[in-house]
């Protein structure tokens, strides 16, 4: 009988939280940023999200509820990380490389919103220092689904708008034969653009079928029709596949290393806030606005 189960466990004094069914297996930190840490196909016994060599062990000695970390980087167990906000700005306070991703940074609460036979249900929300942000979050699992959907919802409590960048920052294993399927083939090559600005953007554009990309060249697709895209592995035809809402998050920014791809929905198309703010790729939230969004998470046996 197919049945969903939900765990709470203490790893390593991060509060944890599993979904699990007979198919998947998804581990959140809802002790650290609320991160989805482990999505795992389980016939197989593969989790497709990336870990780190970061022990978890290291939080033993650290206390977020006193001091959170410095930045959505700090202490990266891997997995996807909610870079939120990635850059930004609010009356005199700027959020940049240093100190971005503050949502990513804190442990976050969390409750059991329904745990029944056909579905789970957990809510998670935090209200952010420094950048006054309240943001809500829900895994949702179903007894006979290999998907995990995820809404979200940010909300400006502060007294003044906001503008913020935001991205969904989520590296995938990308095996040798592996193959990455997204609906464009052109990319803007974000990090030529930050070394030598002034062309148009056209200029550095490239086609990702014929480009030879270096290892760790991170790359912006800017031409999407829809939010998806999909890692297939040929050796044992599982595909992996990430929906996500292209209204809020128009560009899919990708950073690919030997052996891990980077699969980051996001609102920016650019590595360095002072363009994002020049071309108008961010977010502006007025006093008590709420904005909402959502992403599915799915395996695929081919």
């Amino acid at each position: 009988m197919i049945m969903v189960n939900l765990t709470y466990e203490n790893r390593h004094g991060i509060e944890t939280v599993i979904l699990s069914n007979d198919f998947v297996k998804a581990v959140i930190l809802a002790g650290k940023g609320g991160d989805l840490l482990e999505f795992t196909w389980k016939p197989l016994k593969y989790n497709c999200l990336y870990r780190s060599d970061v022990p978890m062990d290291d939080f033993e000695h650290l206390n977020l509820h006193e001091k959170r970390l410095l930045h959505h980087s700090d202490h990266l167990l891997g997995g996807w990380v909610d870079a939120l906000p990635h850059r930004g700005i609010y009356q005199n306070i700027e959020l940049g490389q240093d100190n971005g991703g503050i949502a990513a940074t804190l442990p976050w609460h969390c409750e059991t919103e329904k745990n029944e036979k056909e579905v789970i249900r957990v809510r998670l929300w935090v209200d952010l220092p420094v950048f006054p942000m309240h943001v809500e979050k829900t895994f949702t699992l179903y007894e006979d689904s290999s998907s995990l959907f995820i809404e979200e919802s940010v909300t400006n409590r502060g007294e003044t708008e906001m503008s913020f960048t935001w991205t969904q920052h989520a590296i995938f294993y990308y095996p040798e034969d592996a193959v990455l399927e997204i609906d464009s083939d052109l990319a803007f090559k974000a990090w030529d653009h930050m070394a030598s600005p002034g062309q148009p953007l056209e200029a550095y554009e490239a086609d990702m079928k014929k480009a030879v990309l270096s290892n760790s060249e991170f790359v912006v697709y800017n031409h999407l029709k829809k939010g998806e895209a999909a890692l297939t592995n040929k050796e044992n035809q599982l595909e992996v596949r990430l929906n996500w809402d292209i209204n809020q998050f128009p560009y899919l920014r990708s950073l690919y290393q030997e052996g891990l791809s980077g699969v980051e929905p996001g609102n920016d198309l650019f590595s360095g806030f002072e363009h994002s703010l020049q071309y108008h790729t961010y977010t502006v939230l007025k006093v008590k606005e709420k904005i909402e969004t959502s992403f599915v998470l799915s395996f695929n046996q081919r």
